[in-house]
This record gives structure tokens, C-alpha cells and sequence, in this order.
């Protein structure tokens, strides 16, 4: 019961706040320039940052969970810590070394995820049919595609997550 919380807590705050900054800012190309709407200091982190991290942090429990006593458990760890990466870099777009780091992140948390769903047997299959309904959205989607993919790719995780509690 406990694992369905924590993984609609993060559910909720990842896509509560996705649909607030659509509703107050428009649709983005993709998530990551909502950073910027939120800057309110060169130094400090933001709204933004704390929805990601926050998110990855609930995600984290669960994830090692769920892979109890699997080889690829490690997996389950990296991906929502590259996900942290991610909300650590809120100016990626105009600082050099943020944007290596954030573009890092993006592409472990997704390589570590995929890895993760699949490397749990029962998975495979929800993983890999989330994998074709998402790769079908996103091509239908001419406007915002990286946006919608990323949306695709969350949704997905969070279905496989539901699936195996």
C-alpha cells in the first residue's frame, strides 16, 4: 500500500506541475524550458528543480523495492539519481557545463529506466507495449514532439510501476 502512495505522490507532483506551467506558460518544446519561467536568482535552484528532485526522490524507494534481490536493482537507483542530475541543472540552456550535465542526465534516466522495466521479467511486456503506444503519440504529435515524448516516456515508467506493485 505504502509503494502505491509514494508512486502516486510522485505521480501527482510531476504531472500537477507539468499541467500548471501548460496552463500558466504555454507549451514548451520540451520540459526543461519551463527552468526558466521559474528563475528567480542566478544561484538558486527553482520550483522547476524542486518538482523534478523531489519527484525522483519518491521514485527512488520504490523503484529498489520493486527489484529486491534482482541483478539490475542498481539500475533502479541510477535512473531517479540522473533524474536528480536533471532538476540539479535548471539553467542548462545557458551555462556550458549545465547543459553537459542536464543533457547527461536526461539520456541515464531514460537509458536506466528502459534498462530497469526490462530487466524485471514481469515488465517486459507492459514496458514494451508502452514503448509502441508512446513512439505512435509522439509521431502523430508535429507540435512540441520532444515535450510529448517526454511525456510518453514518464507516463510509461509510472504505468510499469503501477504494474508491478
Amino acid at each position: 500500500m505504502a509503494l502505491y502512495i509514494i508512486t502516486a505522490a510522485s505521480l501527482l507532483l510531476l504531472f500537477g506541475f507539468m499541467a500548471f506551467c501548460i496552463v500558466r506558460f504555454g507549451l514548451k518544446d520540451c520540459f526543461s524550458r519551463y527552468s526558466y519561467e521559474w528563475d528567480i536568482s542566478p544561484r538558486a535552484l527553482n520550483l522547476w528543480s524542486a518538482d523534478l528532485i523531489l519527484s525522483a526522490l519518491l521514485l527512488m524507494p520504490v523503484m529498489l523495492e520493486l527489484s529486491e534481490g534482482n541483478n539490475w536493482q542498481f539500475t533502479g537507483f541510477l535512473a531517479p539519481i540522473a533524474m536528480l542530475l536533471v532538476g540539479f541543472t535548471p539553467r542548462w540552456a545557458t551555462m556550458d557545463r549545465q547543459y553537459i550535465f542536464h543533457n547527461l542526465g536526461v539520456g541515464l534516466a531514460v537509458a536506466f529506466s528502459v534498462i530497469w522495466c526490462i530487466a524485471i521479467p514481469k515488465l517486459v511486456w507492459p514496458m514494451l507495449i508502452l514503448a509502441v503506444l508512446a513512439g505512435a503519440a509522439t509521431l502523430i504529435c508535429k507540435r512540441a514532439f520532444i515535450f510529448w515524448l517526454e511525456i510518453a516516456m514518464y507516463l510509461a515508467i509510472y504505468v510499469v510501476l503501477f504494474c508491478a506493485i
